[in-house]
């Protein structure tokens, strides 16, 4: 475990905001840029884990499973919409595509059918025996040990950056992997949202503080903090804004109760939707 108090994302002193899980973790925010991390990473033997990042639980792994087969018809039509939007922002109809974190691929056949090139990689071999199964180009692999001659229009990764070690090094690999022009989509929890406020109020609860969710993700974004990476890091046209996970371009396709639904109402009503959703489009050299 590290102990530094050095801001994941800009390198500025930092200051214990919280402890949680019992007072043994110690969540840490930075003045500077927004940033809100923990340094102390549990050793998880899991196979979402690796050498540059946390766990995903169990409970979100086995919903991208079950939802593989049962929610084909929401995936693609995710993908469709998001190809829109990718398409019109680079103004050609055909992509390369890279997803960083791609689960068993309910994205990745939206957009091969849609016609793009299309590859993707994950931590955890379950899911990538899914998504190979569905005749996808998908890799067992960290983001982190990946090369590729290949320059991609695309990047997105969903749910991955609060889980990195070193999300501005993961970052910076990011660009070397970018065409020009190039489009960029990511989302991660919201720091800001109604679940986060409750836990940031109460100065911790249990394992949460905010985005924080020992030892999940051991990074937390807030519209600043985000915006300020992606524009130090990448340039171009950022934008940052809020979803729930009904969202149907930029949500998440999962099975949703209507108890999570009707959270997901009473978040957007009060402007703490659950994910933090940002694109940065790169114009071309010149």
């Amino acid at each position: 475990m590290t102990t530094t108090n050095l801001c994941l994302l800009c390198g500025s002193q930092s200051l214990p905001c919280a402890r949680i899980v019992r007072g043994e973790v110690t969540v840490l925010h930075c003045p500077t840029c927004d940033h809100i991390f923990t340094t102390q990473v549990g050793n998880a033997d899991t196979p979402s884990a690796g050498a540059n990042s946390t766990e995903t639980t169990q409970d979100y792994t086995q919903s991208l499973i079950d939802s593989q087969t049962t929610l084909r018809a929401e995936f693609l039509e995710q993908a469709r919409r998001r190809s829109a939007v990718m398409r019109k922002s680079l103004g050609k109809d055909q992509l390369s595509i890279l997803e960083i974190g791609c689960g068993a691929g309910g994205l990745g056949q939206g957009y091969v059918a849609l016609g793009h090139r299309y590859i993707g990689l994950d931590i955890d071999s379950r899911v990538i025996a899914l998504a190979q199964g569905a005749g996808l180009d998908a890799r067992h692999l960290d983001f982190m040990d990946f090369e590729s001659p290949e320059r991609f229009d695309v990047i997105c990764f969903s749910q991955v950056l609060e889980h990195a070690l070193r999300p501005r090094a993961f970052l910076e690999k990011v660009k070397t992997l970018l065409a020009s022009p190039a489009f960029i989509h990511i989302d991660v929890p919201n720091h800001d949202t109604l679940a986060g406020v409750l836990s940031r109020g109460a100065g911790g609860l249990g394992t949460r503080y905010g985005g924080i969710n020992y030892p999940e993700h051991c990074s937390s974004f807030t519209h600043r903090s985000l915006e300020t990476v992606l524009s130090s890091v990448f340039g171009g046209k950022v934008r940052v804004f809020n979803a729930t996970p009904v969202d149907a371009t930029w949500g998440q396709v999962r099975h949703k109760s209507p108890v999570h639904k009707a959270f997901y109402a009473a978040s957007r009503l009060l402007g703490r939707e659950s994910i933090l959703v940002a694109t940065v489009e790169i114009p071309p050299p010149g």
